[in-house]
Parts: structure tokens; C-alpha cells; sequence
């Protein structure tokens, strides 16, 4: 979900770049397809279905799969024209996936982009999926490339300050919210503060403890705002752990939620099971809700999910 802000990044930084050093249009192209490659999973993720997109490991983010793919290309190109520099070319790929890479770990969403080998991730959780901020002025500052009279390289120089200084905030936020909801539960961990808002000036830190949810509002230089609000994360302890046995519902539950809540109950020898996210999310795209039913002998006869976008 972060191309978009890492293509434009790219772009200012190949705009600051000497023309004696010029990269050639080919060089470009396959560094934006690099960008551009984990577009192909969430393409999946909507034809095969959200199960598999957290659950069977991503092909297009995977960092092993891509470089094995681009080696062996860029091993054909040199048994076939024997020019090392035409070669290293075709791991260009590769390089913009892993400034994309670099982008979602500042991010929060949970990518492996380790998989197959491991599920695990890594994420700092400062700028939620899709930088909007950066991306509107980096946008903003495009179109006046074209319309105005100032340098592009001035313009290219100011974007990637804007982008610096946003991540900066963003973690200086983060790391002062932090430090002042460990006040309140210091014998907990944190599961989430995530922004609440698009200008990330508002955040909503949440902690789960003793099987509920304490979550509340912090702004940036306010402080805390409003009561802390506690809510239980299962509804009956015994039928969610129950529930929680089953593989697909234990990592549903785990990986595409960021505060998962779950409530289960029996109705005519069938479980019904609901997970959905404690609170509203302000990305481009993500869960709200996933309903499924498992009939008397264990098998899944429903299985719906239900998006939410940009609020």
C-alpha cells in the first residue's frame, strides 16, 4: 500500500542526480517495477481472498522469491550477451523492492517479506499504510513542476524534506505516547498506537490486559484526551479459545487485525464466529469484520469478510 509514496520518493531522488551520472529510462523502468511488484499481491488478495494474504506467505513482497527470480534473469542476460553491466541491470527489480520494504517498516502493516521462511515482520507503526500526507503533496508538488517557474530540483529537494520531516514527527510522536501510556499501565504491553487522523496529530494507543482492551486518544502535544475505555477482547472466554483452536481462525485472528475482538456463540449445533477490529482504522484498506460458521463436525460452511477504507 506504500508504492505509490515510494515511486515518488524515487522519482525526487533520480531528480537530484547529476546529469553526469544520468540513469538511463530502461534503469528507471526496472527500478519502478521493483516498486511497483507488491501490487501483484493484493491483487491476489481480492482474487483468492484475504485468507491467503495472511495466511500462505506473499509471493510479490517476498525478498527470496524476487531475487531468485531476477538472478536467474540476470544470469540468462550474461550467458547470453556476456555484458556484466546489461546483467546487473536486471537486479535493479530488487533494489525498488527493497526501498519499497524500507517504507512499510515505518508503516503498519504486517508484510513478510522474509516468506517463505518466515511469516514474522517488522514495523515501527509511525505513518499509517499509504503515507496520504506525503503522497497529497508530493502530488501537489509534481503538477508544479510543470506550472511554476521554480527548479525542479528545488522542488525535488523540498518534497524529500517534507517526507524526512514527517517521519521524524511521526516517530518523535510515537516514542512520546509511548513513554506516557506506560504511566498509566506500566505492568502491560502495548499492542497499538496508531494514528487517528490523517494529519497523524491525534493517535489512539491501545493495551490489552487480563483478556480486555484499555484503549484512549493522545494528541501530540495535549496529551491524553478523554477518559481510558476498557472493553473485553472475547466475549465468552471459553467458547473464543475454543474457536481459537482452529488454525485459519488463530492466525485470522492474530495477523489481519491489529485489536482483534472475537464473539462466538452456538445456534442450532453450529458456532457462529464474528472477529472484528476494535476500532475504526483510518487506511487505505482493511477488516472490519470477518463472520464464519463451523456446522456440528467442524467444517467451515460460512466465510465472509467485510472492508473498510479512508474514513
Amino acid at each position: 500500500m506504500n508504492i505509490v509514496v515510494c515511486a515518488f520518493a524515487v522519482y525526487n531522488v533520480l531528480n537530484l542526480i547529476p546529469k553526469r551520472l544520468m540513469i538511463s529510462r530502461w534503469s528507471r523502468s526496472l527500478l519502478y517495477l521493483g516498486i511497483a511488484l507488491p501490487s501483484g499481491d493484493y491483487l491476489l488478495r481480492f482474487l483468492i481472498g484475504e485468507i491467503w494474504f495472511q495466511t500462505g506467505g506473499l509471493i510479490f513482497h517476498s525478498v527470496t522469491y524476487q531475487s531468485l527470480f531476477w538472478g536467474v534473469i540476470a544470469l540468462l542476460s550474461w550467458v547470453y550477451q556476456r555484458d556484466v553491466k546489461i546483467a546487473s541491470k536486471f537486479l535493479l527489480p530488487l533494489a525498488g523492492l527493497l526501498l519499497y520494504a524500507l517504507f512499510s517498516v515505518f508503516g503498519t502493516e504486517n508484510l513478510p517479506f522474509l516468506s517463505p521462511f518466515s511469516l514474522g515482520s517488522f514495523k515501527l507503526g509511525w505513518v499509517n499504510s499509504g503515507y496520504l500526507i506525503p503522497v497529497v503533496v508530493f502530488t501537489i508538488l509534481w503538477f508544479a513542476t510543470r506550472w511554476s517557474e521554480v527548479s525542479g530540483k528545488t522542488i525535488s529537494t523540498l518534497a524529500l524534506s517534507m517526507l524526512v520531516v514527517f517521519i521524524t514527527y511521526s516517530g518523535i510522536s510515537h516514542f512520546r505516547i509511548n513513554r506516557e501510556w506506560q504511566k498509566f499501565f506500566p505492568e502491560a504491553q502495548i499492542v497499538s498506537i496508531v494514528p487517528f487522523n490523517h494529519q497523524q496529530t491525534i493517535w489512539r494507543v491501545v493495551t490489552c490486559l487480563q483478556g480486555s482492551y484499555f484503549h484512549s486518544n493522545f494528541h501530540f502535544i495535549q496529551g491524553q484526551r478523554g477518559e481510558i475505555a476498557e472493553q473485553p477482547a472475547l466475549s465468552d472466554s471459553e467458547a473464543s479459545q475454543l474457536a481459537l483452536l482452529d488454525p485459519v481462525i488463530r492466525v485470522m485472528f492474530q495477523k489481519a487485525f491489529k485489536n482483534p475482538v472475537i464473539q462466538t456463540n452456538i445456534q442450532n449445533e453450529s458456532m457462529h464466529i464474528s472477529i472484528s477490529e476494535l476500532l475504526p482504522l483510518i487506511e487505505p484498506i482493511w477488516i472490519k469484520q470477518i463472520q464464519l460458521r463451523k456446522n456440528k463436525s467442524g467444517q467451515m460452511v460460512i466465510f465472509e469478510i467485510n472492508y473498510g477504507t479512508v474514513l
